[in-house]
């Protein structure tokens, strides 16, 4: 019986590069007839007024056509959020991280239940908290406090998450698994 998968993807999908961990996981999933659910990062408030920027035109083109089937059985989401996060006194606050995950909570995705959740990026364990699912699978693959840019709030998230969800972990790494 096929199982209904969500997968937080750390790029925008790409089929010429299914090597990518969480493009593989897809990738092979829906290959064996799993459906597939895959978010990309999100497009920001802020994307809508400097759409020229040809980093965040793509990821605002990715929004606005949302869902788009990349194949069968793969739905690539992109999500919007407000502002992004940041290791700043306004950009790294509760109240941004919350706005963050306001427009995932907000999306049919966090309605939906799935079989298995797959997550890999430190900011989007945010959104994981509002996912339904009956396995969470977390792929450990950055000490988040080691990045200057993530908030220590994120770190806080993180192990929230783990003790909310209990996910398997998949540690990438030796030193990761200890």
């Amino acid at each position: 019986m096929a199982k209904k998968i969500l997968i937080f993807g750390n790029f925008p999908f790409n089929l010429s590069n299914e090597f990518i961990d969480t493009n593989h996981f897809a990738v092979h999933f829906a290959r064996n007839g799993d459906e597939i659910d895959f978010i990309t990062p999100p497009v920001y408030t802020i994307d809508f007024l400097i759409p020229f920027v040809t980093s965040r035109y793509s990821v605002l083109k990715n929004y606005l056509t949302s869902p788009i089937e990349i194949e069968k059985n793969i739905t690539q989401h992109t999500p919007m959020s407000f502002l992004p996060i940041r290791n700043n006194i306004f950009l790294g606050s509760k109240p941004n991280l919350y706005l963050f995950s306001l427009g995932f909570r907000l999306s049919s995705l966090s309605k939906k239940e799935y079989d298995v959740c797959i997550t890999s990026q430190g900011f989007m364990l945010l959104w994981s908290r509002y996912v339904k699912a009956k396995v969470f699978i977390y792929r450990y693959n950055d000490v988040l406090d080691g990045f200057s840019n993530h908030p220590p709030l994120l770190y806080e998230s993180e192990k929230r998450f783990i003790f909310e969800k209990s996910p398997l972990i998949l540690a990438v790494n030796e030193r990761l698994a200890t």
